[in-house]
C-alpha cells in the first residue's frame, strides 16, 4: 500500500465498516446532509442506501463508498481513502455486496477474525417490524408515557426500565409507547421476550443475541458462538441504526447488559418485575415505575372490556369491582372478562363473588392458567433469595398491608438492619413498596402471601412470628400509654422508652391505630389469643382521646371472648377480666349508657377485689361514682369517691388518688361546696402534675377553670382553661379541647370580649360533631347557648338548649339537664315569654333540690326573682333574690350571687349591696352590672 493511500490495516469486513462509521461520526453529518452533499457534486447517494451500507454485514459497493467519501471529505482525502479501500478489498478477496437493508442470506462467519465473508448473489433481509399488536384496552398512564418520552427521546437517553408488580401492565405500556414512537426508528423495531419471570427458563444471553442478530438478517448458524463476539457484532451492526429494541420481562441486569445495541441512535425499553437498579446506576438507564390504576382509569378499563352500555347501567358497581381487585390492570381484565351472563347486574354480581371469597381463586382465565394472578405471583416469589422468600410468606400472617420495617424484622426475628436486604429485595421485585420506613403491600399480593404461609411455614413457626410482630406493637403501645396517660392502669409494664416526646407517640398511634385494632380483633385467629386482651387493655390510651366507640367495644369484647376460650393462657384470669370489664364500663359511661356502665363497673370492682388489685378496683368504683353523679345520685357518688380516695391514700397510690380527688372535687361542685371542691382540685392538680399525667392534669384544669368562673375569678379561669386546651391539643384529644372551650367561651363573654367568645363558640360547635359522649355534648351546648343568649341570638340559644335537654335524657344526666333548664328560663325571660320562663325555672328548681345541686338551686331562685320582677311582683322578686343570695353566698358562687343581688337592688331600689356587687364583678365587664346584661 503506497504512502498516498489511507492505511486500513484492520482485518475483516466488520472492521472496515467500523472505520467507515467512525468517519461518519467524525464528520458530524446526518444521513440527510450526506445525501445533499453527494447530490451537489453529481453523486447519487440515497440516505437509506447509505444507512444500509454502513450497518453491514457485507462489504458495500464501491460506488456507494466512493460517494460517501466524497460527501464526507475533501477530494484529496476522499481519493486516498478510496484507494486504501480498494487495495484492502482486493488483497483479502472480499466481494462487495449491494447496499440495502441487511443482510446477505448466505453470509459465513470467520470465527478467527469476527469478520464476515460475503459471497456473491446476496439476498436482502427485511427491516425488523416485530412489535406485537397492541390491544384496544389500554387506558391512562399519561405520566408514565411522559417519563418514557423523557428517558428515550432525549439526546443522551438510551435505555428505559419499565418496572412494576405482576399484572401492572408493564408490557402493554412499553408497547403503547413503542407503537406511538415507531416512526422515529426507521431502521426497525425488535421485540424479545427474555422470559425472566415465566414458567419457562429465562432466555440465555446466547439465545437473546441469536434472536437479535437474526432480526437483523444473520442466520442462526452464522451467529458467533462466543457471547462476547456475538454481542460485539450486534453492537457494531447497530452502531448507526435508528433502532428500537423492546426487551420484555427481564430477570436481572446481567441478562440485559450484554444485549444492548451500540451507537447513539438506538433505544431500548426493558420491562421487568425487578427494578434493575444495576442498569439505572451503572448504565444510566431511565426508570419508570408502573403502579396500579387510579379509579377513573380502572373504571374506564372495565368499560372497554364489558362495553359502554353495561358500564353505564352499573357505574357504582364498576367502581366497587375496581376497588375489590385493588385497581390492578390484570386483575381488572380477568374480573371484567368473566362476568356472569343472564343477570341484570353482572358487574355487581361479579364484585360480590370476589368480595365474598378468596379473590385469587376467582381471578383466573379458564383454559389459560398461565394468566392467573396467583401464577404470576408464584413466579415472582420463586426468583427471590431464601430470606426474602421467607419474609414474603410471613407477611401473610399480618392483618394489615401497611407496616413499619421494624415489623418485618420482628417477623424474621432479626434486628431491623439485618431485615433490610430482604425488604429491599421484595421491593425490587415489586412484591411490596417501601416509602421511608414504611412498607406497603398490595391487597392481592398480601392475599397470596397469606395462602403461601399456611402451605410453606410450620404452625409453630407461624405462631412464633406472629407473637414477635404483635409483641413489637404491644411494647410500643404500652410505651405510648405510659408517656401520654400514665394514670391509666395496665395489665403489664412496657419495656422502656420508645418515643422522644408526646407528639411522636401521638403520631405513631394515629398512624397505627387501624392496624392495632385489626391485630387485636384477629389475634385469636392468628394463634395468639392472649394478645387479644393484652392489646385491648393497652389500646385504652387511644380510646380515651379519640373515642372510636365501635372500635372500643369490638376490641374489648374480642378480648373477653378470647379470655373465655383460652383461660389457661391468661395467667391471672381475674385481673384480665377486671381490666376489660372496667374498660367497658368507661366506654358505656362515655356513650351515655348508665345501666351498662354501672353493671360493668360492678363486675370490674368485684373481679379486682378477688384478684387483690387495688388500682383496678378503685378505678372501677370511681367510674361507678361518676355514673351515680351523672344520674343525680350525688350523695352516693360523694361517699363512694371519698372511700376510693382514702384507700388510695393508704396504699400510697398518688396517681389513683389524683383521679379520685378530681372526681370528688367535681361532685362537690355539684353539691355546691366550692369551699371543699377547691382544695380537692388543687391537690389533684399537684398529684397529676407530679406524675406527669398530661391528660389527668388537663382534666383537673378544666374543673378548676369552671370553679374559678363560678367564683367570678375570670382571669384565673381563663388561664386554667387555656392551659387545659393546650394540653389536650398536644395530646390530640378533641373531646377534651371541646369541653374546655365551652367554659372558656363563657369566661371571655363575661370579660367583655364577645367577639372572641363567639369565635370560641363556633369552634366548639364544630368540635361538637366529633364528640360521642352525650353528657359532654349537652354541657358544651349549655355553655355555647349562654354566649348566644347574652350576645342577643336568643332563638339560636334556645335551639342549643333544647338539643342539650334531649342529649341529657339520652344519657340520663341530671347536671346538663338542670343547666339547660336554667338556661331556657333565662332565654325565655329575655324574650319576654314569662310563662315559659317560669315553667322551666320551676322544673330546674325541683330537679336541683331532688339531686342536691345547691348551687343550681340558688341560681334558679335568682332566675325566678328576675321573672317576678319582670312581671311586676317586686316583693316576690326581692324575697326570691334574698333567698337565692343566701344560698349562693354560703356556697361561694360569686358570679351568680352578683346577679341575684342586682335583681334585688332593681326590685327594691335599695343600693346598699352596691359595693358587694362591685367586688363580686370586679373582673366582669360593665354590661353585667344590670339584670338586663345576663
Amino acid at each position: 500500500m503506497s504512502d498516498d493511500d489511507v492505511a486500513i490495516d484492520m482485518t475483516g469486513v466488520e472492521q472496515i465498516l467500523l472505520q467507515l462509521r467512525r468517519l461518519k461520526q467524525e464528520s458530524r453529518l446526518t444521513y440527510r446532509e450526506l445525501e445533499s452533499r453527494a447530490t451537489a457534486v453529481g453523486d447519487v447517494l440515497p440516505r437509506s442506501t447509505l444507512a444500509s451500507a454502513l450497518r453491514g454485514p457485507g462489504l458495500p459497493r464501491r460506488e456507494v463508498v466512493a460517494a460517501f467519501l466524497r460527501a464526507c471529505l475533501n477530494p484529496t482525502d476522499a481519493e486516498r481513502w478510496l484507494r486504501g479501500f480498494d487495495r484492502h478489498a482486493a488483497a483479502n478477496g472480499y466481494e462487495q455486496r449491494d447496499a440495502g437493508p441487511p443482510v446477505a442470506a448466505d453470509a459465513a462467519v470467520d470465527a478467527s477474525t469476527g469478520g464476515l465473508l460475503v459471497p456473491s448473489g446476496p439476498r436482502a433481509a427485511p427491516l425488523p417490524r416485530q412489535l406485537p399488536t397492541l390491544g384496544r384496552h389500554f387506558v391512562g398512564r399519561r405520566s408514565e408515557l411522559v417519563l418514557l418520552d423523557k428517558a428515550l427521546l432525549s439526546e443522551d437517553g438510551r435505555v428505559a426500565v419499565v418496572s412494576g408488580m405482576a399484572g401492572a401492565g408493564k408490557t402493554v405500556l412499553a408497547l403503547r409507547w413503542a407503537h406511538a414512537a415507531a416512526s422515529a426508528f426507521p431502521d426497525g423495531q425488535i421485540f424479545v421476550n427474555l422470559r425472566g419471570f415465566g414458567p419457562q427458563p429465562a432466555l440465555t444471553v446466547t439465545a437473546a443475541l441469536g434472536q437479535l442478530l437474526g432480526s437483523l438478517g444473520i442466520p442462526a448458524d452464522h451467529v458467533p458462538s462466543d457471547d462476547e463476539q456475538a454481542a460485539a457484532l450486534f453492537r457494531s451492526m447497530t452502531a448507526d441504526l435508528r433502532l428500537l429494541v423492546v426487551l420484555d420481562d427481564a430477570h436481572d441486569a446481567d441478562q440485559v447488559r450484554p444485549v444492548l445495541p451500540g451507537g447513539r441512535h438506538a433505544r431500548v425499553i426493558v420491562t421487568s418485575r425487578d427494578r434493575l437498579l444495576g442498569l439505572v446506576v451503572r448504565d444510566g438507564a431511565g426508570s419508570v415505575d408502573v403502579g396500579v390504576l387510579n379509579e377513573p382509569d380502572a373504571v374506564d378499563l372495565i368499560g372497554r372490556i364489558v362495553g359502554p352500555e353495561v358500564l353505564a347501567a352499573e357505574p357504582a358497581a364498576a367502581r366497587d369491582l375496581a376497588r375489590i381487585v385493588g385497581y390492578l390492570p390484570l386483575a381488572i381484565r380477568i374480573a371484567a372478562a368473566d362476568l356472569p351472563s343472564g343477570l341484570a347486574d353482572p358487574i355487581a354480581t361479579r364484585a360480590r363473588q370476589l368480595a365474598a371469597g378468596n379473590r385469587l381463586t376467582h381471578l383466573e382465565t379458564r383454559g389459560d392458567p398461565g394468566s392467573a394472578l396467583a401464577t404470576a405471583f408464584r413466579h415472582s416469589h420463586s426468583r427471590l433469595e431464601p430470606t426474602a422468600q421467607r419474609l414474603f410468606a410471613l407477611i401473610g400472617l399480618l392483618p394489615m398491608t401497611e407496616f413499619d420495617q421494624s415489623v418485618a424484622a420482628a417477623l424474621l426475628g432479626v434486628p431491623t438492619s439485618a431485615a433490610e436486604p430482604a425488604v429491599l429485595g421484595l421491593a425490587d421485585a415489586h412484591l411490596l413498596t417501601v416509602v421511608g420506613c414504611r412498607v406497603f403491600v398490595h391487597d392481592l399480593v398480601h392475599e397470596y402471601a397469606a395462602d403461601l404461609v399456611v402451605r410453606t411455614v410450620p404452625g409453630a413457626h407461624r405462631e412464633a412470628a406472629v407473637r414477635r410482630a404483635y409483641g413489637y406493637y404491644l411494647r410500643r403501645l404500652l410505651a405510648a400509654g405510659r408517656l401520654l396517660s400514665p394514670q391509666l392502669i395496665q395489665l403489664e409494664k412496657h419495656g422502656g422508652e420508645m418515643f422522644g416526646d408526646p407528639g411522636h407517640a401521638i403520631a405513631w398511634l394515629d398512624q397505627e391505630y387501624e392496624h392495632l385494632r385489626s391485630a387485636a380483633l384477629l389475634a385469636s385467629d392468628r394463634g395468639v389469643p392472649d394478645m387479644a386482651w393484652r392489646l385491648a387493655a393497652a389500646l385504652r390510651v387511644r380510646f380515651m382521646s379519640h373515642r372510636d366507640m365501635d372500635g372500643w367495644f369490638a376490641v374489648t369484647r374480642a378480648g373477653l371472648a378470647a379470655l373465655r376460650a383460652h383461660r389457661a393462657r391468661a395467667g391471672n384470669v381475674l385481673r384480665v377480666r377486671a381490666m376489660l370489664r372496667t374498660s367497658l364500663a368507661l366506654a358505656h359511661l362515655f356513650l351515655g349508657e348508665p345501666a351498662e356502665a354501672m353493671d360493668n363497673a360492678r363486675w370490674g370492682a368485684r373481679s379486682s377485689r378477688q384478684a387483690g388489685w387495688l388500682r383496678c378496683e378503685t378505678s372501677a368504683r370511681s367510674i361507678l361514682a361518676v355514673q351515680h353523679s351523672r344520674i343525680g345520685h350525688i350523695r352516693a357518688a360523694e361517699r363512694q369517691l371519698m372511700h376510693v380516695r382514702n384507700r388510695q391514700r393508704a396504699a400510697g397510690d398518688t396517681s389513683g388518688a389524683g383521679i379520685a380527688l378530681n372526681n370528688l372535687g367535681t361532685v362537690r361542685m355539684l353539691t355546691g361546696r366550692l369551699d371543699l371542691a377547691a382544695p380537692d382540685l388543687e391537690r389533684a392538680l399537684t398529684l397529676q402534675t407530679a406524675n406527669n399525667a398530661r391528660r389527668g392534669t388537663a382534666s383537673v384544669l378544666i374543673n378548676l377553670g369552671h370553679l374559678e368562673l363560678e367564683r367570678g375569678r375570670l382571669g384565673s379561669a381563663a388561664e386554667r382553661l387555656t392551659r387545659a386546651i393546650n394540653l389536650y391539643e398536644r395530646l390530640g384529644d378533641v373531646e377534651g379541647q371541646a369541653a374546655a372551650s365551652g367554659y372558656l367561651a363563657v369566661v371571655r363573654l363575661f370579660q367583655g370580649d364577645a367577639t372572641v367568645a363567639r369565635q370560641i363558640a363556633v369552634s366548639g360547635l364544630r368540635a361538637l360533631r366529633g364528640l360521642t359522649d352525650p353528657h359532654a355534648q349537652a354541657l358544651l351546648l349549655c355553655g355555647l347557648a349562654t354566649v348566644r343568649r347574652v350576645t342577643g341570638q336568643h332563638r339560636l340559644s334556645i335551639t342549643y338548649l333544647h338539643r342539650a335537654l334531649r342529649l341529657s335524657l339520652v344519657a340520663t344526666s341530671a347536671q346538663p339537664y338542670a343547666e339547660a333548664l336554667i338556661g331556657l328560663a333565662h332565654g325565655h325571660l329575655r324574650r319576654g315569654e314569662l310563662d315559659l320562663a317560669g315553667a322551666r325555672a320551676t322544673q330546674a328548681l325541683e330537679l336541683a333540690r331532688e339531686a342536691g345541686y345547691r348551687g343550681f338551686e340558688g341560681m334558679t331562685l335568682g332566675v325566678q326573682a328576675a321573672i317576678a320582677a319582670r312581671a311586676g311582683d317586686r316583693a316576690g322578686a326581692a324575697w326570691l333574690a334574698l333567698e337565692s343570695a343566701d344560698i349562693l353566698r354560703e356556697r361561694g358562687f360569686d358570679l351568680a350571687l352578683a346577679h341575684s343581688l342586682i335583681v334585688h337592688c332593681e326590685a327594691t331600689g335599695d343600693a346598699s349591696n352596691g359595693e358587694e356587687i362591685k367586688t363580686l364583678l370586679a373582673e366582669a365587664a360593665d354590661s353585667f352590672r344590670s339584670s338586663a346584661g345576663w
